[in-house]
């Protein structure tokens, strides 16, 4: 369920309420591809891809690789984790910042644009 506002005159306004559910064919293939690139990616222990000034860049879906949805951090800072099944190849992490996924804004964008 969505609550829709809009921006008038500086002040939020509501506009509408929409029920939505993600269509079955987007779930089938693109959450799917994207769920097991993440579980590949974690089995394998492929998670980070290189390090540059001490940030982490992974191997995990972004938004510009995945039309409906990505992986993003979602722990509460870099001490909140999870652990791994097997260890980062490259660091050799045994334990990794809690991630989860998440629906890209061009997709909602998309579902929402008759109200934009």
């Amino acid at each position: 369920m969505f609550f829709i506002f809009k921006c008038e005159n500086g002040e939020y306004v509501f506009k509408d309420i929409k029920i939505w559910n993600m269509p079955e064919m987007d779930i089938q293939t693109w959450v799917m591809d994207m769920w097991k690139k993440t579980y590949n990616t974690i089995k394998t222990g492929n998670i980070v891809r290189y390090i540059k000034d001490g940030k982490r860049k992974t191997n995990f879906v972004g938004s510009s690789e995945n039309r409906v949805c990505h992986v993003r951090p979602h722990g509460r800072d870099s001490k909140d984790t999870f652990k791994l099944p097997v260890a980062d190849k490259l660091t050799g992490a045994t334990e990794y910042t809690k991630h989860c996924f998440w629906i890209n804004n061009s997709y909602i964008n998309d579902i929402f644009k008759e109200y934009l």
